[in-house]
């Protein structure tokens, strides 16, 4: 996996791996994200809390034993939906506010 926060900023990176998850860590080695399939699966357990932040690009996750961070980013786009549904759904465990003041960048807000 190509880390797409890389992809984003090219500029002034040399020698980089080709690849930059590490599954035996379950994090991305060029940002710190988490990398997407264990962070849907432990959302979708429930076992994590995920903190809002003022960005649409990521989330803190908490009750993996360490601090966490999350980029939306590397999502993909069947992850993008699947989150869309479960925060739909209120199947999402959200820290104070207890609710996203600021969407991931994939998501809108339907007229009322």
């Amino acid at each position: 996996m190509k880390c797409p926060r890389r992809i984003e900023n090219p500029g002034g990176v040399f020698n980089l791996p080709e690849d930059d998850s590490t599954p035996s860590l379950d994090i991305c080695t060029y940002c710190g994200s988490l990398l997407p399939d264990r962070f849907m699966s432990e959302v979708e357990a429930g076992t994590v809390t995920l903190t809002p932040t003022d960005k649409d690009y990521k989330v803190y996750v908490e009750g993996l034993g360490k601090f966490t961070k999350f980029y939306f980013q590397h999502l993909s786009e069947d992850q993008k939906n699947r989150f869309v549904e479960l925060l739909n759904q209120k199947r999402l465990k959200l820290n104070v506010p207890g609710h996203f003041y600021v969407l991931p960048f994939f998501c809108v807000k339907e007229p009322r």
